[in-house]
C-alpha cells in the first residue's frame, strides 16, 4: 500500500473514531435525560468515565493485536470494527425496553474498549510511512478527527430526528460506517506481516527529587483540568438544551459549530506557544475555558460555548511540549507517560463522574461552576513550573 492510501485510510479512520466518541456525550446525552429514559446525572456521569476508564485500561490490547493480526493497519481496523459493535448495542438500547440502562452499560464498555485503537495505531501506520518527514502527515490526519468531532453530532442528528419521532436506534447507519471502513482498512493492509515494536527501549536514569516534584505539579495541573473539561463536556449538550433553551433537534448542529474551534484552536495556539511560550499559552488555555464557561453561565452567550472548546480542547499538545522541553532526552518518555496516563487519563476518569455528582446534590448549574473553577485553579498553578529552558515545535494536531 502507497503512503498516499496509508494517509487516507488513518485519516478517514481518525474522522470516524473521534467523531463516534462524539456521539454519547454531545447526542444521546441530553436525550436520556429526559423522559421516558430520565437517566440521572450521576449515571451521565458515570457512563462518560467508564467509557474514558475502559479505553485507557484497554490500551494493553493494542500491542498485543498488532503482533497478532501482523500490523498497525490491521489493528485499527480492528478497533473500527469494534465500534460497530458498541454503536450497534447503543442502537439496540433504545428498543431494550426494560433493559435499556444495562444495554446501554454494555455499549459504553464496547465503545471504550474500541476508543483505545485508534490513536496509536494510526500514528505508527504514519510514522513508519513518513518516517521522520511524517509531521505534514500527522497533521493533516489531526486535522480530520478534529473535523470528525465536529461532524458527527450533527451527522447523528441528522438520523435521529429524520422523521417526525425520536428515533436514537437509527444511530445503527453510524455502526455500518465503522464497519465498511474497518473492513476496507483490512483489506487494503496486504498480507500478514511481523510487526517490531516489541523491543526494549534503552530505559530512562531515576529521576532526581527536582524532576519527580515537576512531575507531579504537571500531573496534578492536567488531573485538574481535564477533569473540569472532560466533565464539562459531558454535560455541556445538556446545559444548552436546559437552560439555553436549544432544542434536541438543534442540538447536533449547534455542538457542530461549537466543536469545530478546535479546528481553529489548535493550530493557532500551536503556533502561538510558539512565539509566545509554552508555559503562558498552557495557562490562558486553562483559565480562557473556565472563564468562558462561568461567562456563558451568566450570559447565556452561545458564542462563549464556543469560545470555551477553543480553549478546552487545543491544549493537550502544548502540555507534551512542556514536557519535552522541561525534561532530559532519556528522561521525556517517562515524564510524558506519568502526565498522560495519570494526568490526563486520570482527569477523563474523574471529571464526569465528579461533575454527575456535583449535578445531582447541588444542581446542574452550580456544579459545572464548580468544576469551572477547578480548570481555574489549575491555570493559575502553571506559576508553579519553571520556564522551558528550550523550545521545540509543538505539533499542530492531535
Amino acid at each position: 500500500m502507497n503512503n498516499a492510501r496509508k494517509l487516507a485510510l488513518t485519516s478517514l479512520g481518525h474522522f470516524i473514531n473521534d467523531g463516534n466518541m462524539a456521539i454519547l456525550p454531545y447526542l444521546i446525552f441530553p436525550i436520556i435525560s429526559k423522559p421516558p429514559y430520565q437517566v440521572s446525572p450521576i449515571q451521565l456521569g458515570v457512563m462518560y468515565s467508564l467509557m474514558g476508564l475502559l479505553g485507557a485500561l484497554a490500551s494493553p490490547l493494542v500491542p498485543i493485536t498488532i503482533r497478532a493480526l501482523g500490523g498497525a493497519m490491521r489493528s485499527m481496523a480492528l478497533g473500527m470494527m469494534l465500534w460497530t459493535t458498541g454503536l450497534a448495542t447503543l442502537a439496540a438500547s433504545f428498543a431494550a425496553g426494560p433493559y435499556f440502562l444495562p444495554t446501554i452499560y454494555l455499549s459504553v464498555v464496547l465503545m471504550g474498549i474500541s476508543s483505545t485503537f485508534y490513536h496509536p495505531t494510526g500514528a505508527a501506520v504514519l510514522s513508519e510511512a513518513y518516517g521522520g518527514n511524517a509531521g505534514a502527515a500527522l497533521g493533516i490526519n489531526g486535522a480530520f478527527g478534529s473535523v470528525g468531532r465536529a461532524a458527527y453530532p450533527y451527522l447523528a442528528s441528522l438520523a435521529i430526528f429524520a422523521g417526525a419521532a425520536i428515533r436514537p436506534s437509527n444511530i445503527w447507519v453510524f455502526a455500518a460506517v465503522s464497519l465498511a471502513v474497518g473492513a476496507a482498512a483490512f483489506a487494503a493492509s496486504g498480507g500478514r506481516r511481523g510487526e517490531g515494536g516489541g523491543g526494549q527501549g534503552r530505559r530512562g536514569e531515576p529521576m532526581g527529587g527536582k524532576l519527580l516534584a515537576l512531575v507531579a505539579i504537571l500531573t496534578a495541573i492536567t488531573m485538574m483540568r481535564n477533569a473540569f473539561v472532560q466533565g464539562t463536556n459531558g454535560f455541556i449538550s445538556i446545559y444548552l438544551n436546559q437552560y439555553l433553551n436549544v432544542g434536541l433537534g438543534s442540538i447536533g448542529a449547534t455542538m457542530a459549530v461549537v466543536l469545530s474551534s478546535a479546528i481553529i484552536g489548535q493550530p493557532l495556539l500551536g503556533w502561538l506557544s510558539d512565539r509566545a511560550g509554552r508555559r503562558l499559552m498552557a495557562a490562558i488555555t486553562s483559565v480562557g475555558a473556565s472563564l468562558s464557561f462561568i461567562g456563558l453561565v451568566y450570559t447565556k452567550n452561545l458564542g462563549l460555548a464556543f469560545l470555551f472548546e477553543f480553549f478546552a480542547l487545543s491544549n493537550f499538545p502544548v502540555i507534551l511540549s512542556i514536557v519535552g522541553d522541561l525534561f532530559p532526552q532519556n528522561q521525556v518518555g517517562s515524564a510524558n507517560s506519568i502526565v498522560w496516563n495519570v494526568g490526563i487519563t486520570g482527569g477523563n476518569v474523574i471529571g464526569p463522574a465528579l461533575a454527575g455528582l456535583l449535578s445531582t446534590y447541588v444542581g446542574l448549574v452550580s456544579g459545572l461552576e464548580m468544576m469551572a473553577a477547578l480548570g481555574l485553579a489549575s491555570g493559575v498553578m502553571w506559576v508553579a513550573v519553571p520556564r522551558p529552558p528550550k523550545r521545540r515545535r509543538v505539533p499542530l494536531f492531535m
